[in-house]
C-alpha cells in the first residue's frame, strides 16, 4: 500500500472524531441512551475505516481480519438500529 493511502485514513478517523467529540457535546444534556447510540456509531464508523484499510492490504492473511471487521461493523449497526428503534 503506498505511503499517500495511509493519510487518507488518518484523515478519515480525524474527521470522525471531530464529528463524536461534537456530538458528544451536543448529547450531555440528553438521557444516556442518546449517549450509547453516539458510541456505537463513532464505533462502527472506526471499525469499518479500518476494516477497509486491512482488506486491501497487499498482504493475503490480512484478508480475514478485513472481513472480521466488516461483520463486527454489522452486528454495530444492527445495534444501532435497535436502539434507535427502543427509544421510538
Amino acid at each position: 500500500m503506498k505511503k499517500t493511502n495511509h493519510y487518507i485514513y488518518i484523515l478519515l478517523v480525524a474527521i470522525f472524531t471531530g464529528i463524536y467529540i461534537l456530538a458528544l457535546f451536543f448529547t450531555k444534556e440528553l438521557p444516556f441512551q442518546y449517549l450509547t447510540i453516539v458510541n456505537l456509531a463513532y464505533a462502527a464508523i472506526i471499525i469499518l475505516i479500518f476494516s477497509i484499510k486491512i482488506f486491501f492490504d497487499n498482504k493475503n492473511n490480512n484478508k480475514l481480519i478485513g472481513i472480521l471487521g466488516v461483520c463486527t461493523f454489522l452486528f454495530l449497526i444492527i445495534n444501532l438500529v435497535k436502539m434507535i428503534m427502543f427509544l421510538a
